[in-house]
């Protein structure tokens, strides 16, 4: 790692276990440098592999060049490969412009291909306009695509406006299609509408559709409601339905508790009928513990009736296959496979290990209730999904 004489980092260098250099992760270099202007604006980026030649990072690009302007706003990105021709990098564009309004304000954003003409990004637009009001108590945002065209974003709308209170508080956000009316975007709602009592905290969000009814956002519930303590620290938070009732799918309120020093020690979930929450690898309660230095100790998971749960591999669905013939059935947890045990963690590990080639067979141990099965398993494919999920390992609190 080295610094210029102002303090800022100009190189950075990975190495092996033998002290020779190394790919740096997934990133595909092995160093990189920076350049600055006279301001400190960082002007360059580029990477390197252990020969010390240009390298495509993961970001798609060898070296990325910035402008800036005369307030220090930046202006042109250009992005290169390592023939030092100009290519796309992951966020769709070779060159990226940038606008600002006398306030230093985004005005618009401009995104360009190799070959200098506007193009899409994977966001679906080639062009992002903002409109501000004077006060900046409200921000409009327009997509068009590469021919200056209204166009849907990725997420569904053509046009963003939100709405601030005198803190800078959201307490509104509406989505609009090409025609200028109210559409439901991918998140499920066409406007979302927050409340804030006294304090500034948010207390109800509320979610409508194009017809400006109440409407179940992707989350699950139309309207949540957030109440606090008098230290502002949130106890409950309830769930409603567009009917104004708690909803009936997934738990309905959670209760937070706390601490002497103010650190979340505890979450309850419940069902509109007041009992825990009982859905199927799904938890009732979290614990937590923290050291002296106030670090988390630990993480505790609870089922409805009080026992300690782990997060495993579970098998979530069996097709024609291995599997069916051999008996395995939704909700068996994998437990161990040749010898190893199976965790979340280790899953990929585990599917890798299913597909080496060999002809004797492998002992899979499952949980299917409280009974331990076994089964000599061929390699190769199981025809299984696996899927992590909640399940009791019998501990009570």
């Amino acid at each position: 790692m080295s610094y210029d004489n102002n303090g800022n980092k100009t190189s950075q260098s990975y190495y092996n276990a033998n002290d020779k250099p190394a790919e740096y992760n997934k990133e595909g270099y092995a160093k990189y440098t920076l350049r600055y202007d006279d301001r400190g604006n960082t002007i360059e980026w580029a990477y390197y592999d252990v020969n010390n030649h240009l390298a495509m990072c993961s970001r798609g690009y060898a070296k990325q060049v910035h402008r800036y302007d005369a307030w220090r706003n930046q202006v042109e990105e250009h992005s290169y490969n390592t023939d030092g021709h100009l290519v796309k990098s992951s966020d769709g564009c070779a060159i990226a412009l940038a606008q600002y309004d006398g306030y230093g304000k985004t005005k618009l954003l401009t995104s360009l291909g190799a070959d200098g003409k506007p193009c899409k990004t994977p966001f679906g637009i080639a062009y992002l306009e903002y409109n501000r009001s004077i006060s900046n108590d409200w921000v409009e945002e327009v997509y068009r695509d590469e021919k200056g065209k209204k166009t849907l974003c990725k997420d569904g709308y053509y046009k963003e406006i939100s709405k601030y209170d005198n803190r800078g508080n959201l307490r509104e956000v509406i989505y609009y299609g090409t025609n200028n009316r109210l559409i439901t975007a991918k998140d499920g709602y066409a406007r979302k509408v927050n409340k804030y009592d006294e304090r500034g905290l948010l207390i109800e969000e509320s979610y409508y559709g194009a017809d400006n009814q109440l409407i179940v956002s992707k989350d699950g519930y139309a309207r949540k409601r957030s109440m606090y303590n008098d230290k502002g620290l949130l106890t409950e938070v309830l769930y409603y339905r567009t009917d104004g009732k708690l909803r009936k799918t997934g738990y309905a309120r959670v209760r937070y508790q706390y601490n002497n020093e103010g650190r979340k020690n505890q979450e309850e979930y419940y069902e509109r009928n007041g009992k825990p929450y009982s859905a199927p690898y799904s938890y009732a309660s979290r614990t937590y513990t923290y050291t002296h230095d106030g670090n988390l100790a630990s993480d505790r998971r609870y089922d409805y009736r009080g026992r300690e749960l782990t997060d495993m591999v579970i098998i979530g669905e069996v097709f024609d296959g291995q599997g069916k013939k051999l008996g395995l059935q939704q909700g068996d947890i994998i437990l161990r496979y040749a010898g190893e045990a199976v965790t979340v963690a280790n899953a990929k590990a585990f599917v890798d290990a299913l597909g080496k080639p060999g002809t004797e067979k492998r002992e899979l141990l499952i949980q299917r209730g409280e009974q331990l099965k076994t089964y000599a398993v061929d390699p190769g494919k199981l025809g299984v999904r696996l899927v992590d999920a909640w399940v009791a390992v019998g501990k009570t609190k």
